[in-house]
Formats: C-alpha cells, sequence, structure tokens
C-alpha cells in the first residue's frame, strides 16, 4: 500500500524533502513506517522518534494501522512560552 508522508520545518531540513510516498505492507503500522523511515535516514533517527505523527488532523500512537493512501504528517514538538 502506498502511504504518503509530510514533514515540516527542522526534519523536512534534515531529511532533505517536505513530502514523498512509501509502499508498505498491508496492515502496517505507524510504527512500521517510522521504522522504515528511521533505516533509510538513520541520521535523522533522534529526531523522527520524537516526532508527533498525526492522521487527518489527529494525534496517533505507533500501533495504529495504516491504510491505503493515508498521509501521515510527522512533526516535532515545540518548546515555548
Amino acid at each position: 500500500m502506498r502511504i504518503h508522508t509530510r514533514f515540516s520545518g527542522e526534519l523536512a531540513s534534515a531529511i532533505g524533502k517536505h513530502r514523498f510516498t512509501l509502499v508498505l505492507p498491508h496492515n502496517a503500522t505507524v510504527g512500521d513506517l517510522l521504522d522504515l523511515l528511521c533505516q533509510e535516514y538513520p541520521d535523522s533517527t533522534s529526531k523522527l522518534r520524537a516526532t508527533v505523527p498525526i492522521i487527518t488532523g489527529r494525534h496517533v500512537t505507533s500501533s495504529e494501522i495504516l491504510t491505503d493512501g493515508q498521509e501521515v504528517a510527522f512533526l516535532l514538538p515545540m518548546a515555548g512560552g
């Protein structure tokens, strides 16, 4: 199945892309997607593991099962005041 990914800010700069599509097996999870991204971009593993995955505007856990055509946005948490 095809999963669309989206990155912003510092993470997009580290990876070198804002968006791209990956092919994953059916019943893959957000955790599987993260594992694949960490393999593909090992220098960005710490940033990827710190992200908040978002699907259709809601935060999801690593156990969330993906469906074909979904877009997963990976956002780095921000701090400030």
